[in-house]
């Protein structure tokens, strides 16, 4: 090889050294999935958890088995967990104060044993879950049932 080739063979290494370490150091990064924020869970009697004036959502788990979960939202209305994102949404659509109310013995010492809480986890329209303990509850609860409607929402 000549002294044109080792030339010519130098600067393509040296070029494509250089084109190699710019592609890795300009490389664009695929973007994050965003994190969901941590929903924030209280129990009851936290001011958090004040019902203000308005019309809670009140869950309660009352059959559980194994993934198949059922919910009665109170005063009356039993539905299975498959049907319970499309229900809340409707619900919360409208609504500026996104607090859920769960009513599960096994949620106020330790919220994550719950199924109904983990599943509320997932939700992003709910910004915080409150806990009611049925042997301590606090004063509002029950809520009474308004005059002008059946449904609770």
């Amino acid at each position: 090889m000549n002294k044109l080739g080792w030339t010519i063979f130098g600067a393509a290494i040296v070029l494509g050294t250089s084109v190699l370490l710019f592609w890795q150091h300009y490389e664009i990064q695929p973007l994050l999935a965003p994190q969901q924020p941590a929903k924030l869970i209280y129990e009851a009697h936290n001011r958090r958890c004040d019902m203000g004036g308005g019309i809670p959502v009140i869950l309660k788990p009352i059959d559980e088995q194994g993934k198949q979960l059922s919910v009665v939202a109170l005063p009356s209305q039993e539905m299975p967990s498959r049907n319970l994102e499309k229900w809340l949404q409707s619900i919360f659509a409208t609504r500026a104060e996104r607090t859920i109310y769960v009513v599960d013995p096994r949620a106020v010492k330790e919220p994550h044993e719950s199924s109904l809480v983990d599943l509320l986890m997932h939700y992003d329209f709910i910004n915080q879950i409150c806990v009611i303990d049925p042997q301590n509850p606090p004063k509002w609860y029950p809520p009474p049932v308004p005059v002008h409607t059946k449904k609770w929402y």
